[in-house]
């Protein structure tokens, strides 16, 4: 009998007829088919294997539901249809039962299939034993917990059983504790085992061996812990579970301290707190955790101060309390000595302050209620930046700050105005110490008004002259490059005029030097009531003074200030009751149609001050009016050709290496804009060149030309094996524009390098212009990467509160200190700038070293590197590679 099913085929059914009436029956064999066979025309089958009849009836399962179609055909007539379906009937049972069985055979498979895919993808382990325990089948995961064995089948379960525990039995599963050997790391199991009805055992085994390692370790942090540990339920404050340590801190049996409530070992007024706690947690129990202080009063009558810290944890079933106690007699004793210390503190002239993680006061001794204006009230408690004068605040925040942060200590210098003391000055010394896992701040600050003021006194002889009382000739370059970098923001103009005295030096030798001096100060009070030269008046030395006029608009002002000035001149003085009759002649520049910086100004008023002596004395010319000559048209032909060599990218890097000073190795490179090829302008150097591409608004492409072909070499010596810090020049217009810091780190990430490998120097005259807007600028930077460098340090303005809010690495010192350093006082001046960096943590760089004797006072002052002429001058790419290649 040919079986189908579903459309597929199956196999044959041997059913017997032989000596049966069915044989005479069928002759020519028989069909049984799916329902599908149902669509198939009888006609064509006769037709095509020579039949002549046929009959049909349908098959019928144990259930009594039809499962398929029994047809017979023959090549005669079937002439009795009752004989015929008796025979078909006799057939039908068989056929049906083999249908049944085969649909069986299916399903089994694929239950098999099922089966065996759960098995594969299961995390636990499955084995199949057989009767004697003998491993038939076994998936991956239990294959795993045995060690990965290439051949398990037909072996013992038990030989891969280091030691077992029985655990219970449930109905016909038993559920035990298994050790694996598995391959050297055995591993426990919870194996739970059925007995099959064919007699075989399914046994599943879970690896738990991370579950007990977590158990057994919290178990050691739980009874090993030095605090008392307990777990209540929420509800009815039973106590499920407590450490040893409740025994120990309580005094109290831990099996008694089981049998009761947990508010119950407390007296009644601190039960109240406790509950109210627990009631605080049933309104919120989002907000699961809480913590008291209260002194407890153990068994024996002693009291112990303990801190109680509770959290709420929940699941399906409950609402449990995690409680902490701890003892906190230790840390109760030591605000107690902190207290009575102190209190001897309080003997101390300095003031004695502790702050916390807030910066609010702890405590402070007598004298910084002194200090600070508050003996009628108390300061505990009280932001400590609130109680220093109100420009201060935000420095004295930003350094205290940083000490939680992990900075060892800061030194701040910083004013305080109250009604008792006025304005006072005082210094304080900070340092971060950790308290009770906590880091907390303790100083100690001294009055140094005094000192404040006597600094203020010498820093009034060092930019006033003694005779005179102008500010003297150092203040009046800092005013004017400070007067020309705001010009060139604004668009306005700077007037700069130069004063001699005529024939002054026959007043000296008529009258004698000391009426002379008497004149020299007579002529700067006549010259101070012009209301336009108040403030902007100095002595330059001698019988000249200089003037200053910023915010130009128009010429004419200037040529009715100096009418003006010649006027008062004309005017005798009286000195010591004798008429003196003092003219002078003056010269006038202006920037920025005479000049680019200061040394073109003040040049080109020099120059303008001899004409008018030339021609006659006694009166003013302008720069515009002295007649051009070839140095105009020398300058003309120097901008055209630069216009040229930026657009040509002819500008280039030269290197100037900057050595450690302990080691004298080199650690980095200064690019530096140089004009090598200047077509037949002999030598332009940067002091010319630079100023006129600032005037000309192309030293943002020269600028970038410079750092692209720096950054280029750079990456060469990286390559190389050099690991060298590139130190490059910011042009004011360059830190002041959008996106600096990312176009900067665009640069620098298509050279191959990273922002920290590039210190970029800005001049300390242009972070001190517009403090706020460049330490913006600065800060997007310092967070892009960059480190940051103040560049000619102590020659700009910055105090040591703004340099500290300046998120700036390192500073190079001015080559003029440096210059000075064998003297007296620039040695002492050195000393005041190397101690002030120290103390913010900066990097110090010396320029313009020339010397072994500047070298080693340098590195005793405890700079850290050394960049000169005494090591080597800036140099071309490839002389600077050969000097780090030892070949120069």
């Amino acid at each position: 009998v040919s079986v189908f099913h579903e459309g597929e085929s199956q196999k044959p059914a041997d059913i017997p007829i032989s000596g049966t009436l069915a044989e005479c029956v069928i002759q020519d064999g028989y069909c049984l088919v799916a329902d599908s066979a149902r669509q198939v025309a009888a006609e064509s089958c006769l037709k095509r294997n020579g039949f002549r009849s046929g009959a049909g009836i349908l098959l019928y399962d144990s259930n009594q539901r039809p499962n398929g179609v029994l047809v017979v055909y023959s090549s005669k007539i079937m002439e009795d249809p009752e004989f015929v379906f008796s025979i078909l009937k006799l057939i039908s049972v068989r056929a049906a039962a083999e249908i049944e069985r085969q649909q069986a055979r299916l399903n089994l498979q694929k239950s098999e299939r099922k089966s065996s895919l759960l098995m594969e993808k299961a995390a636990d382990g499955i084995f199949l034993l057989d009767s004697l325990g003998r491993i038939q089948d076994a998936n991956p995961s239990g294959l795993h917990l045995l060690g990965d064995p290439e051949n398990v089948q037909g072996q013992p379960i038990q030989s891969f059983v280091q030691e077992s525990e029985f655990l219970s039995e449930k109905g016909d599963i038993a559920l035990q504790r298994v050790r694996f050997r598995a391959g050297g790391k055995p591993r426990t199991c919870e194996v739970s085992s059925v007995r099959l009805p064919s007699g075989k055992m399914q046994l599943i085994a879970r690896d738990i061996t991370d579950r007990l390692l977590t158990e057994a370790k919290y178990g050691v942090i739980f009874e090993g812990a030095n605090d008392a540990i307990f777990l209540a339920e929420l509800i009815s404050g039973a106590v499920l579970e407590a450490n040893q340590q409740c025994e120990e801190i309580l005094g109290l049996p831990r099996d008694q301290f089981l049998e009761m409530p947990f508010t119950n070992i407390f007296p009644e007024e601190q039960q109240r707190r406790i509950k109210r706690l627990f009631d605080y947690f049933l309104r919120q129990r989002k907000y699961g955790r809480g913590r008291l202080r209260l002194d407890f009063h153990r068994r024996d009558g002693s009291m112990l101060p303990v801190e109680i810290s509770t959290r709420l944890i929940e699941d399906a079933n409950q609402a449990l309390v995690v409680g902490v106690i701890r003892d906190i007699s230790d840390s109760v004793r030591a605000d107690q000595e902190r207290k009575s210390h102190l209190t001897t503190l309080s003997l101390l002239e300095e003031a004695v302050i502790e702050l916390d993680q807030s910066l609010r006061v702890r405590n402070v001794n007598e004298p910084f209620e002194k200090f600070f204006g508050a003996q009628e009230r108390s300061t505990i408690g009280e932001s400590f930046p609130q109680l220093v004068h109100r420009d201060f605040r935000d420095m004295v925040t930003s350094a205290l700050t940083s000490l939680l942060r992990g900075r060892n200590r800061v030194r701040l210098r910083f004013p305080v105005l109250s009604a008792e003391t006025g304005m006072s000055w005082y210094e304080g010394k900070f340092i971060a110490y950790n308290e009770r896992d906590r880091t907390a701040i303790r100083g100690l600050i001294r009055d140094t008004t005094l000192d404040y003021i006597s600094e203020k006194q010498r820093h009034f002889a060092a930019y006033h002259d003694n005779l005179t009382g102008l500010p003297n000739r150092t203040r009046m370059e800092e005013d004017v490059q400070k007067a020309l970098l705001n010009a060139e923001a604004s668009g306005q103009k700077v007037a700069v005029g130069l004063l001699d005295l005529d024939h002054f030096f026959n007043i000296n030798e008529i009258l004698g030097h000391k009426m002379g001096d008497r004149v020299l100060a007579l002529f700067a009070e006549k010259l101070r009531t012009i209301p336009e030269l108040k403030n902007g008046l100095y002595r330059w030395g001698g019988d000249q003074f200089v003037f200053l006029v910023d915010q130009v608009g128009a010429m004419e002002r200037i040529r009715e200030l100096a009418a003006l000035l010649m006027e008062l001149i004309r005017l005798p003085m009286e000195v010591e009751s004798e008429k003196v009759h003092v003219t002078c002649s003056v010269g006038v520049a202006l920037y920025p149609d005479d000049g680019a910086n200061l040394d073109e100004i003040v040049g080109q008023a020099d120059r303008a001050l001899n004409y008018a002596k030339k021609q006659g004395r006694f009166n003013y010319k302008f720069a515009s009016d002295l007649p051009k000559k070839a140095f105009y048209q020398h300058q003309l032909s120097i901008r055209n050709h630069l216009v040229e060599a930026i657009q040509n990218r002819h500008i280039e890097p030269f290197f100037q290496p900057i050595v450690a000073a302990n080691s004298h190795k080199i650690v980095g490179m200064e690019a530096l804009a140089r004009w090598p090829n200047t077509n037949g302008l002999g030598k332009v150097g940067p002091d010319a060149f630079i100023p006129l591409a600032e005037n000309m608004g192309l030293i943002a492409d020269l600028g970038r030309t410079v750092l692209e072909k720096a950054l280029d070499y750079h990456s060469q010596l990286k390559k190389s094996g050099f690991d060298l810090e590139l130190s490059v020049n910011i042009s004011r217009r360059q830190l002041f524009s959008r996106d600096l810091a990312r176009t900067l780190q665009k640069m620098v990430k298509e050279a191959g390098l990273s922002p920290s490998d590039v210190v970029l120097e800005i001049t300390e005259s242009i972070a001190m212009l517009e403090v706020e807007n460049a330490t913006a600028h600065l800060l997007d930077l310092h967070q892009a990467g960059f480190r940051l460098a103040i560049d000619d340090f102590g020659t700009g303005y910055s105090t040591l509160a703004q340099l500290h809010e300046m998120p700036v690495d390192e500073i190079k010192i001015d080559r003029a200190f440096v210059q000075r350093i064998n003297t007296g006082e620039g040695y002492r001046i050195l000393q005041a700038i190397t101690g002030m960096a120290a103390a913010l943590g900066l990097t110090m760089v010396a320029e313009g070293v020339e010397d072994q004797a500047s070298l080693g006072k340098l590195e005793d002052l405890g700079v850290h590197s050394i960049q000169g002429f005494y090591f080597s001058p800036p140099v071309e790419a490839a002389e600077f590679s050969n000097i780090l290649k030892g070949n120069s």
